[in-house]
């Protein structure tokens, strides 16, 4: 972001930060989904408990709509996920990263 742009992965981290500090529980996805047989598509987006409901940031968009489950989440962003990672900051340092796949 040094160059005042950024991807899904930047995005999420920013928004990860800010609501951690604004003592959110929230995380950074990555998911992957086929890209017409071509090659995986990869998105990252930012994941966040808003009550008892889940939300999310997509590049600098909040979604208007809340969740009642992470995988409901995710097919709304993209129905044909194949899998996706967890990751905090802190898991970064440590490599620790959560796979999961959604089918």
């Amino acid at each position: 972001m040094n160059d005042k742009n950024g991807d899904c992965e930047d995005f999420a981290f920013l928004a990860d930060y800010i609501l951690t500090d604004l003592h959110y529980e929230s995380y950074v996805f990555v998911v992957f989904a086929p890209y017409f047989l071509k090659e995986n598509y990869v998105h990252a987006i930012c994941v966040f408990k808003d009550k008892d409901q889940l939300r999310y940031f997509s590049n600098n968009n909040l979604c208007p709509y809340n969740f009642n489950n992470l995988k409901e989440l995710i097919n709304s962003v993209y129905a044909n996920w194949t899998y996706m990672y967890r990751i905090k900051l802190p898991d970064l340092m440590s490599n620790k990263v959560y796979k999961k796949d959604l089918k």
